[in-house]
Order: C-alpha cells, then sequence, then structure tokens
C-alpha cells in the first residue's frame, strides 16, 4: 500500500511509511513488555489446571494408582488408599498388595501393546485391573528443568466386578440342563408301578 501510495505522491509516501514504521516499532515493544505478563498468566493457567487436575484424578470414584516402569507405586487416590488401607506414602511394589501383578507379567504384558487388563482378587473382592503404559518423553527446557530420557509410568485403574462375578456363577449354577434318559425297560418299569 505504501508503495502505491510512493507513485501518487512522493511526500505522502514517505509520510505513509513513517507512520506504517511507527506502528510496527510499537507494537513490536508493546509485545515485549507484554511478554512476561503474558508468561506469567500462561503459568498460573498451568498451575491451576494441574490443581483441578490431581483434585479430579484424587476425587475419582474408582480406585487408581500410578506405578513407576518396574511396578513401584508412585501415587495412589482416595478410593485406592481405602480399599487397601495403605499410607499415602506406601512406594513399595504392587505385587505386594496384589502378588498377580509381577514385574515379569507386567513387562511381558505391557511389552506386546502398551496395555492390558485382568482379573484379580483382593480380599473378598474381585477386579478388572486395567493398566496402561504412558511415556513422557524427556525435553530440554530453560524455564522447566526437566532433562534427561522417557519416562515410563503405568496407570493401573481397579474395577469392582464382584457383583458382576457372583451373577455369572449364579447364572452358570442355575443353568438349566437339558439331557435324554434312555430307559430299556419301561414297560417293566411301568407295570412296577401299578
Amino acid at each position: 500500500l505504501t508503495l502505491a501510495v510512493f507513485y501518487v505522491d512522493v511526500k505522502s509516501g514517505i509520510i505513509g511509511f513513517l507512520v506504517a514504521a511507527i506502528m510496527f516499532i510499537a507494537a513490536f515493544v508493546l509485545s515485549r513488555l507484554n511478554e512476561k505478563h503474558f508468561e506469567k498468566g500462561m503459568d498460573e493457567y498451568a498451575a491451576h489446571f494441574s490443581e483441578v487436575q490431581n483434585e479430579l484424578l484424587t476425587s475419582l470414584s474408582v480406585p487408581y494408582v500410578l506405578l513407576d516402569s518396574v511396578g513401584r507405586i508412585l501415587w495412589m487416590n482416595g478410593h485406592f488408599l481405602k480399599l487397601t488401607q495403605k499410607s499415602a506414602d506406601y512406594n513399595k511394589s504392587i505385587t505386594t498388595i496384589f502378588p498377580a501383578l509381577t514385574r515379569e507379567s507386567l513387562e511381558k504384558n505391557l511389552a506386546e501393546d502398551g496395555g492390558f487388563s485382568c482379573e484379580i482378587d483382593y480380599e473378598d473382592k474381585h477386579f478388572l485391573c486395567m493398566l496402561d503404559k504412558k511415556v513422557i518423553p524427556g525435553r530440554e527446557d530453560d524455564k522447566i528443568n526437566i532433562t534427561g530420557d522417557a519416562v515410563e509410568f503405568l496407570s493401573c485403574v481397579l474395577i469392582d466386578q464382584t457383583e458382576l462375578f457372583k451373577k455369572r456363577r449364579e447364572v452358570f449354577d442355575e443353568k438349566t440342563v437339558i439331557g435324554l434318559c434312555y430307559i430299556d425297560n419301561y414297560d417293566e418299569n411301568i407295570d412296577s408301578l401299578e
């Protein structure tokens, strides 16, 4: 546009160029001044989002636990703490609570497709245990001091299937069985009843 104005009138073109240059410089200066304010707002948003996310995980209505790559407990929500009656700083292997979830079984099953589910019994309850591997890539960042290789987490959700298991057992136990009974001496048996 400034070139078109230069073509019509040189003096107007210079004035248009100066106005455009001043606007560009002002926009650049204002963006630099507001950059820290913008970053602060983004940091506050991220912190708030993290708090909300943590609250949602903590109040999740099913037992939920985060494990490291070898099966050691990193974090448990309230329902998992209540179910297992362990303290929040319990950081032993998940195998100490559920013997069926050994390190070898975790490595074998998670290596195949990154997630698996199995049925486990704990005390008098029957659970569907769903495990999923999450990989968070390592990164180099000046503002957030996270460096190194990718970090693997295992998320474990327990779904109580005790009632479903009981109902399946009832259906199986009360299932109608149809059979044929062949009697060789039917006439003799009928005569003996009379």
